[in-house]
């Protein structure tokens, strides 16, 4: 709960000279009881460098002070306006949600929580009725899980849905009427106007503190639109024509346990697809739309032009599910408005934030699903220009779904929220 401390100004003015400061470690002390009160072993002070001095004092977890009525995670304030400006106290506790706790997604998402040191204080592993109860494990400690009425009654700072559109449609807004800000991983919220489908690489800054519910992309769209960014800016996508190859893992434990009996020489005992899957290719994603296409393929067309930001951007996509236990692979011809060179565009895709360059033809490197598997990065190569028309490329784009085309890509935007927008205590 944010709380004003007048009283902590005092002692900070005393201690603090207002010449300018530079980068300097000093003592709790400083600032007396208050550092106690916040369990501060250290306090930093820092400035721009230029004519404004600045000041940010740090816990150990994070931005615990500054003198500006808009608290910003991470951010400074200006020393100068300290005798005018009160300083506000918070407690740096954050509270999470995970909606799906038990499922691939939801086992994946605890992975990366402890893997990237989330700085969550309490775990709220919330499942269906039949689960409540069960323990899950995270970071050495288990955790029962909760039902959904049990973690809205928390007011978790942050839940993050993985449990199919059903739930996400249902249960979304009651956390969000708490104040709880959803993470959504299922498509119920994608195209809804007045929801935000954000790519962390792309679009993170368009977020706000008044954005209680974020859509999380669909996987496949995930990893293609990371790839294509900044080729994006830089020579203007026009048209996209993409084929998805697609692991079971994407469809969940049911098609894993299918692909996996049919693996061992046993028939289904329950098949999540209407066909057998080992040592065959299911051109079928999702259900089938009016105009002939899954609703799978018609994802990546509507959230590429959301995602990216322009309309314009003409996608056709054919999806399709084959016999792969974890990554999605995918073959891209893009057209660009403006010509490009080969080795510029190497070069683009290096530096592009989530991309790893594998592309070495000569030496049998490219990326492949497995090569995937619990890796952050989309992996991008097999760069070679159509021959058939002009300013068109083919690459080829392979990502771990579970993690940058769901549990990653959630826990971005997570961090994006406690990072930039202070979403911390309710």
């Amino acid at each position: 709960m944010t709380r004003v401390i007048e009283w902590a100004r005092t002692a900070l003015l005393q201690a603090l000279p207002r010449a300018r400061l530079g980068l300097t470690w000093l003592s709790a002390n400083i600032l007396g009881l208050a550092g106690g009160v916040v369990g501060i072993r250290k306090i930093l002070v820092t400035h721009s460098g230029g004519a404004d001095n600045y000041l940010a004092v740090f816990s150990e977890r994070g931005l615990f002070m500054a003198a500006r009525g808009n608290l910003i995670f991470g951010d400074i304030c200006n020393v100068g306006a300290v005798d005018k400006a009160p300083f506000y106290f918070f407690d740096p506790s954050m509270k999470l949600a995970i909606v799906g706790a038990t499922g691939l997604v939801g086992t994946e998402l605890l992975k990366v929580l402890a893997e990237r040191q989330f700085p969550l204080t309490e775990l709220l592993p919330v499942a269906s009725a039949k689960s409540v109860g069960q323990l899950v494990e995270f970071l050495g400690k288990e955790y029962p899980v909760v039902s959904l009425d049990d973690a809205i009654a928390a007011r978790p700072d942050i839940a993050i849905f993985s449990a199919g559109g059903s739930v996400s449609k249902e249960h979304a807004p009651r956390f969000a009427a708490v104040g709880t800000t959803v993470i959504d991983n299922s498509s119920a919220w994608r195209m809804d106007p007045t929801k935000k489908l954000v790519v962390p690489e792309l679009n993170a800054d368009t977020l706000t503190a008044d954005d209680k519910i974020i859509a999380n992309p669909n996987c496949s769209t995930i990893q293609m639109v990371v790839a294509l960014s900044e080729l994006h800016k830089a020579y203007q996508v026009q048209r996209i024509v993409v084929s998805t190859y697609q692991s079971v893992t994407g469809t969940g434990k049911k098609a894993v346990d299918q692909l996996l009996e049919e693996r061992a020489g046993q028939t289904a005992s329950n098949p999540a697809y209407p066909h057998p899957i080992d040592l065959n290719v299911l051109p079928h994603i999702d259900v089938f739309e009016a105009n002939g296409y899954t609703k799978e393929e018609m994802k990546m067309v509507n959230e590429t032009k959301k995602i990216m930001g322009d309309d314009r951007i003409r996608v056709t996509a054919t999806c399709v599910r084959i016999p792969v236990l974890g990554g999605h692979s995918e073959a891209v011809n893009v057209e660009f408005a403006r010509e490009f060179d080969l080795d510029e565009v190497r070069a683009i895709l290096a530096r592009t934030p989530g991309v790893e360059v594998v592309d070495d033809p000569a030496q049998n490197q490219y990326p492949m699903p497995k090569d995937s598997h619990g890796k952050d990065a989309v992996l991008v190569g097999r760069l070679r220009r159509d021959e058939t028309q002009p300013r068109t490329l083919n690459l080829w784009i392979v990502a771990d779904n579970l993690r940058k085309g769901a549990a990653t890509n959630a826990v971005q935007i997570a961090e994006y929220l406690v990072g930039k927008l202070a979403l911390v205590g309710n």
